[in-house]
């Protein structure tokens, strides 16, 4: 997960820390015209700065190594 950057529908967040800064706020307040970017049940978390650290810790730990075959092979026909 943290080796994707940039993220978002517009590759608009430089880091996860954006993303999650932007997903606790309760999700941006429109007008970028992206489906998703306000939703009805996106709601602003309040979190303590160690709990956002300890989810960006979470989702950092999310990243692993790449899949081996079959998963990371695209045939070329």
């Amino acid at each position: 997960v943290a080796r994707t950057a940039p993220y978002g529908h517009n590759g608009r967040f430089a880091t996860l820390g954006d993303v999650v800064d932007f997903v606790l706020s309760g999700g941006g307040q429109g007008g970028g015209g992206y489906l998703g970017e306000v939703g009805p049940l996106l709601e602003p978390i309040p979190l303590s700065v160690e709990e956002r650290a300890d989810l960006l810790e979470f989702l950092g730990a999310l990243s692993g190594d790449k899949s081996g075959e079959p998963w990371n092979y695209w045939p070329s026909r």
